[in-house]
């Protein structure tokens, strides 16, 4: 069974970290980071 998210919202403590993660995690799958403080794109 596969399962595919297009838009997911998670609550989080600390925004730095998370804004951190994001930008290792989409860096790792698309080879770029194009990714600010409250904007993803």
């Amino acid at each position: 069974m596969d399962i595919t998210l297009s838009q997911c919202f998670i609550a989080v403590d600390d925004h730095d970290e998370a804004l951190a993660f994001y930008r290792d995690a989409s860096a790792s799958t698309s080879g770029t980071t194009s990714v600010s403080r409250g904007c993803a794109g």
